[in-house]
């Protein structure tokens, strides 16, 4: 997996850029929480959104904001990787907003008690709904339309 990500890359997610350039320009911190070590982190992030400014892709425009399950021995649906992050970026879990797409993942905000937006990209529906996602979105843009909804 490893040898194709670096020799095909990893495209965005379609919606991606949108969604973190709106998150950009309204100042609201955000971050990555992943349950895969930092050096899977680097394959994958380091692979989408590479430009002359960013040569690393999104794996350097997520600095100081990537959080691995692996730095704390807490994986998900155990709450400890996003309390994790939240306390780092100095955040108020309930005040806190998971995008996630897995029903161990949304059931990891949901005990941290932060709001979880489901992403069922490849997860059905019914499922991410049953782990207590408040909301399930198909697409990232759908995720972004409820964010906007929730700004206000």
């Amino acid at each position: 997996m490893a040898r194709r990500f670096v020799e095909r890359g990893v495209p965005p997610l379609p919606g991606a850029p949108e969604l973190l350039d709106w998150l950009d320009a309204r100042a609201l911190p955000h971050a990555v929480a992943s349950n895969g070590p930092h050096e899977k982190m680097r394959l994958t992030l380091g692979r989408i959104g590479v430009t002359p400014r960013h040569a690393q892709g999104w794996f350097t425009r997520f600095e100081g904001r990537r959080f691995s399950a692996y730095d704390i021995d807490s994986w998900k649906p155990d709450p400890g990787l996003f309390l994790h992050a939240a306390a780092a970026m100095h955040a108020e879990p309930g005040r806190s907003v998971v995008v996630e797409d897995s029903p161990s993942g949304v059931r990891a905000g949901v005990a941290a008690g932060m709001r979880v937006i489901a992403l069922a990209d490849l997860t059905p529906e019914a499922d991410l709904r049953s782990a207590g996602a408040a909301e399930v979105c198909a697409s990232l843009p759908g995720v972004l339309e409820v964010l906007r909804a929730w700004a206000g």
